[in-house]
């Protein structure tokens, strides 16, 4: 029966982090192609529940329904962890912390529709998407590891401690990017990875700041990224935290070439969906590796491990 819950709850876990990904994804090829106001209106549609059969109003309307979905599976993973506690090895608080941020991102993106789509509301609206999908990996993946007493044994306090700020570094630069999206200051330089013919632009021109704070952001993480996963291999991490740290950064790598196609080629809608695609892989490889990297396991995950198991006959 142990087995079976767990199975159960982690297989909720793992579609809601699916969905999540995909949400981002999805609301990458919306921006792309100028879908966010298809459906001027929230939460229905030109005033109705189903769209026109319009290709800006029906993609809109997908987004939103890939949000509906994963609300309901993340749900459905929370309700069961906590029907299913005494038999769960962990604690189902991510999937709930999870829960209550989609309830904000929703939330927000009542307003980021509302303002028309303002560029510092459109960066916390990703960020909040970002936290969502790391907890939901965690919920997902503390299935997948061993036990939390054979993690906590085996793995490298300082491993882990190093492989968590991997996705703090890498978080600030996706909201980066979002930001200069948002702000119309993707081709503030139309060369790359030059700025202007320069490595230092001038910065008087619109945009021009933003630009060159991402760009300088993404290469102080990519060498970043790269120290940390060797020294992540030094450290004694485990195996399938150092692959997929490693996986991560040639990610990273790929796209940081797709974010030079987007302003090289002038922002083509392939290329900008590619760019946040592999973006957001290189986010679930880096989260996923910090999860697998150390004992991460929480006061509230040791205290359900530890639970009794139920007597015979206890519901």
């Amino acid at each position: 029966m142990r087995g079976k819950a767990e199975r159960v709850y982690f297989f909720l876990a793992g579609t809601a982090s699916l969905l999540a990904f995909l949400l981002i994804v999805l609301g990458s090829v919306v921006r792309a192609t100028g879908s966010g106001l298809g459906c001027p209106d929230w939460p229905t549609c030109y005033g109705r529940l189903f769209p026109p059969l319009e290709f800006h109003a029906l993609l809109e309307y997908s987004h939103r329904s890939v949000a509906a979905l994963l609300i309901f599976a993340t749900t459905a993973a929370a309700l069961t962890g906590l029907l299913l506690r005494r038999r769960l090895p962990v604690s189902p608080w991510p999937a709930w912390a999870a829960l209550g941020a989609m309830v904000g991102e929703a939330a927000l993106g009542a307003v980021v529709v509302a303002t028309e789509l303002d560029p510092l509301l459109v960066s916390v609206h990703l960020a909040l998407s970002l936290l969502i999908l790391a907890l939901l990996l965690k919920a997902a993946l503390d299935g997948r590891a061993l036990s939390l007493e054979h993690r906590a044994g085996k793995a490298s306090p300082g491993a882990a401690r190093l492989a968590l700020t991997l996705p703090a570094a890498l978080f600030l630069l996706l909201v980066s990017g979002a930001y200069v999206r948002a702000a119309g200051a993707t081709l503030a330089f139309l060369d790359w990875p030059l700025m202007g013919g320069r490595l230092l632009p001038d910065l008087s021109r619109a945009g021009a700041g933003a630009q060159f704070l991402h760009r300088l952001l993404a290469l102080l993480v990519f060498l970043y990224l790269l120290g940390a996963t060797a020294r992540l291999r030094r450290l004694g991490a485990p195996r399938p935290a150092l692959l997929l740290s490693a996986a991560g950064l040639a990610t990273y790598l790929l796209q940081a070439l797709a974010g030079g196609a987007v302003i090289l080629l002038r922002m083509p809608p392939a290329a900008v969906v590619a760019h946040v695609a592999l973006a957001t892989t290189t986010w679930t490889l880096v989260v996923a590796a910090a999860l697998l990297a150390g004992p991460l396991s929480t006061p509230g995950d040791l205290a359900f491990a530890r639970a009794p198991e139920p007597e015979a006959g206890e519901a």
